[in-house]
């Protein structure tokens, strides 16, 4: 991390309240990203619709749009989990293996699974990778709750964890 290694930040970090502020700027910076990534991805869909089949329309505007709000969370929240396990590793190869194996939900499967053989109870359907990767009706409010809670959760969950572990954190 570039970051320890430059003097400016031991300097800057030792302000009181800049740890906090670090993270918190750093977790903002992953919603700004996630929501230009998504608006890139958008303009290359409907470029490539409107190339190959014809037909840019996105279909019912209210439904996309609570759809497009729906994934900006949960990959915003997905961001931070990661943003997370990569402040507490504080080294490059462990934290990409924790990203990969958190984005090929390995626990929410393996969760699911043991789930499915001890109970009924689907309380693996609330964990954030199983909600990403879920088929859900925004048309039902139920599904647009359970969605915009697991992001909300996850995404204050995992900031709150990150600037406590950073405010407690050793400056070496």
């Amino acid at each position: 991390m570039s970051e320890y290694s430059s003097g400016f930040y031991k300097n800057y970090i030792s302000i009181k309240n800049a740890r906090r502020n670090s993270v918190i700027s750093k977790i903002l910076m992953l919603g700004i990203f996630t929501l230009l990534m998504f608006f890139i991805m958008l303009i290359a869909d409907f470029i490539g619709r409107s190339l190959f089949f014809q037909n840019p329309s996105i279909g019912d505007l209210g439904y996309f749009t609570k759809l497009l709000m729906g994934q900006i969370l949960l990959h915003w929240a997905f961001s931070a989990v990661v943003l997370c396990a990569a402040i507490h590793i504080k080294s490059a190869i462990p934290g990409i293996v924790i990203g990969i194996v958190l984005g090929l939900n390995i626990i929410g499967t393996i969760a699911s699974a043991l789930e499915s053989i001890v109970s009924d109870t689907n309380l693996s359907s609330y964990l954030l990778v199983n909600t990403i990767v879920t088929i859900m009706d925004f048309n039902h409010t139920a599904d647009v709750m359970h969605v915009a809670g697991v992001a909300i959760i996850f995404l204050l969950l995992f900031s709150i964890v990150a600037v406590k572990y950073k405010m407690k954190e050793d400056l070496r």
